[in-house]
């Protein structure tokens, strides 16, 4: 096959700073909101007053849940605007005035009177919590953890001459592409157009639809570049369907701008976890048990947390047990970071790996072709493609793997200096 390189059509305006993003959109007669937010973890509004902020000079009109419809958010276990606000962050009102300016100082005239809550911002602490409730379900995502089994864990381990365990842990990523989230709504007519930041474009247009009782052909959502996203930009923001009914409202266009501060509060994150790992290995390599135990802190809204599908797929072993506690915690929602789940899981699950492969004194390149998996192992599929063996001798060759320091951690130096690997996967593929 002929492979010849060709340039990206779009990088020229890119570099010439010609390409228009959703933050550079400045339409006729835009006017400007901003959105206050909630200054507690967990919270219930008692009374909220609005008259000082909507006779600020410039101030347009102000939503809050007293004059909004409830809008089902967060698969309906929260409105658009919520009396109960479950993490710093939630949204508890928002302004639109002729300058962002004017939206940011009636702000600070809305007065909120709050009633503070018992809280969790941590997922173990909040699964010890009988008395906290931060879902009407209680703290634990569905419920119940996501369990998965196969073979005979319990003689899989019996079988192995050698068991390692350890426990691993990952911190909270938070997303903040160079372009912050930001959305643009204008009503022509009966049809709403949507400038919108985001990676799915059809995924916002069927939300904003479906929240403001539109026909889906009645909405058009446009993005033409978009500076960066890496998971956070795929479904619809509160402030995209706040734009367009302040637009509604008004008849003006409205543009909403999140600064960096609500990037970092309110656009979702890469959650954290706490994996238990144990492996059953023989002498000779072959691995004979796998067990997975992990805990996620998903936000204070539904999501996933569970990070045990590399366990399940990436090595071959007949016998597997896995379970993942997603748990509600007072903090922003988890929403999806570059393979969601999977960087985790891959984390502990290839540092488990290469501790097997030290213990029994085996090349860990070696190891993990000794357990080379041709088929996905939940779904039974066979691959169409899989090069991954390709994919560690050449990677093997570039990096000169023979070459390698062969007994970690030797090193007498206070710094210390290697190579290592890693394999990652996405879903089945």
């Amino acid at each position: 096959m002929y492979w010849q390189k060709i340039p990206r059509y779009d990088g020229y305006v890119k570099v010439k700073g010609e390409a228009e993003y959703t933050f550079d959109i400045n339409l006729p007669n835009m006017t400007y909101a901003k959105i206050l937010r909630s200054p507690y973890p967990n919270a219930i509004i008692e009374k909220i007053d609005v008259s000082k902020a909507k006779k600020t000079k410039g101030v347009l009109d102000v939503l809050t849940y007293e004059n909004t419809d409830d809008i089902g958010w967060y698969r309906n276990s929260s409105f658009l605007f919520d009396k109960h606000l479950r993490y710093e962050g939630d949204e508890v009102a928002c302004v639109v005035a002729e300058s962002e300016k004017i939206a940011e100082q009636a702000l600070n005239k809305i007065d909120v009177k709050y009633k503070e809550l018992d809280f969790a911002v941590e997922a173990e602490e909040s699964l010890k919590n009988k008395e906290l409730k931060i879902q009407d379900s209680g703290n634990l995502n569905k419920g119940k953890p996501d369990q998965y089994e196969r073979g005979d864990i319990n003689k899989g381990f019996k079988e192995s001459d050698f068991i390692i365990e350890d426990t691993f842990t990952t911190e909270v990523i938070i997303h903040n592409p160079t372009e912050v989230h930001c959305s643009v709504g204008m009503w022509e007519k009966n049809k709403l157009k949507v400038w919108d930041s985001t990676q799915g474009i059809f995924s916002v247009r069927k939300t904003v639809a479906k929240a403001l009782q539109l026909d889906e052909k009645d909405v058009q959502v446009i993005k033409k570049y978009m500076g960066g996203g890496f998971g956070g930009k795929l479904e619809a923001g509160k402030y995209t369907v706040i734009a367009a009914l302040l637009s509604k409202k008004i008849d003006r266009p409205v543009k909403i701008t999140l600064n960096r501060k609500e990037m970092n509060l309110a656009v979702g994150n890469r959650p954290d976890s706490k994996q238990t790992l144990k492996v059953g290995v023989k002498k000779d390599g072959i691995i004979t048990a796998l067990s997975h135990h992990s805990i996620a802190a998903v936000g204070a809204y539904p999501s996933g947390g569970g990070c045990s599908w590399p366990l399940k797929t990436i090595y071959k072993c007949e016998n597997v047990k896995t379970e993942d506690y997603s748990v509600f915690t007072n903090t922003g929602k988890a929403r999806p970071f570059r393979a969601p789940g999977h960087v985790q899981g891959v984390f502990a699950l290839d540092s488990i790996i290469d501790e097997a492969a030290e213990k029994i004194g085996m090349n860990p390149l070696e190891f993990r072709l000794k357990n080379y998996a041709e088929k996905d192992q939940v779904w039974g599929a066979e691959y169409t493609s899989k090069l991954l063996r390709e994919a560690y001798k050449e990677g093997a060759e570039k990096i000169g793997w023979h070459k390698r320091n062969k007994i970690p951690g030797n090193q007498k130096d206070y710094i210390k200096t290697g190579i290592g690997m890693a394999s990652q996967i996405w879903w089945g593929g």
